[in-house]
């Protein structure tokens, strides 16, 4: 059936075989005919860390559940098998369709799912993956560890302490956070890393080291005459 499915959607690599699927963390539905003779149809899920761009030009990094294989053999098409197969994963995986990114889906795939579930509307993704425009954005502002990077918007509001780090992924650490910052936007373009200014110590200590590499040198050179 992996085969089936890669020809079917004209790949070059088969992407469903027993040796990938015992490597992964996929969950792999399978569906037979009516009288439980053959497999006419599989469905594999897995999550996947995906970049995704809004319309409006806001970046987010998420890892939802992903229909990365979905395959009914062309002459148990059109007979339910499809539906029946989709909405036993959705039962068991506790997911809803919009919530879900669709892995390079075909033609057939997105006209079944405008006809069931009526999504339709996507912002094209360079991965090739399709997330749908009700997927549910909103609930990643609310939570810090699952919002990511929104590379668009300024972060005025974001002013960490000295001492904070702000990875590249665009989750400021755990680290005491001043009282006054109650409501946080979180945005990051590239590792920023902020500390705090040297103190007396560390500059009294950095002086003499860099006075004993200038004597050392002054001994190479000259020797121990104290007249130079």
């Amino acid at each position: 059936m992996g085969e089936a499915s890669a020809a079917a959607q004209d790949l070059k690599t088969v992407i469903t075989t027993t040796h990938k699927f015992k490597e992964s963390k996929h969950h792999l539905y399978v569906i037979k005919d009516q009288q439980n003779v053959c497999v006419v149809g599989i469905l594999k899920v897995g999550r996947k860390k995906l970049f995704l761009v809004e319309e409006e030009g806001i970046q987010y990094e998420i890892e939802p559940l992903c229909i990365l294989d979905f395959y009914v053999h062309e002459s148990f098409q059109r007979l339910g098998y499809g539906k029946k197969i989709f909405e036993t994963m959705l039962g068991n995986e506790n997911v809803e369709p919009h919530n879900l990114a669709y892995d390079r889906p075909s033609e057939k795939f997105l006209s079944f799912l405008k006809k069931y579930y009526n999504l339709a509307n996507y912002t094209p993704q360079p991965n090739n993956f399709v997330v749908f425009r009700e997927y549910e954005f909103q609930e990643l502002d609310k939570s810090p560890s699952k919002a990511t990077r929104r590379l668009s918007q300024p972060h005025d509001d974001c002013t960490p302490p000295r001492t904070r780090t702000m990875p590249h992924h665009g989750r400021c650490s755990s680290l005491p956070v001043s009282p006054q910052s109650t409501s946080v936007s979180y945005a990051s373009v590239s590792a920023t890393t902020l500390t705090a200014p040297p103190t007396e110590s560390y500059i009294q200590a950095k002086r003499n080291i860099i006075n004993l590499n200038q004597e050392y040198r002054r001994q190479m050179l000259y020797g121990s005459n104290p007249l130079v």
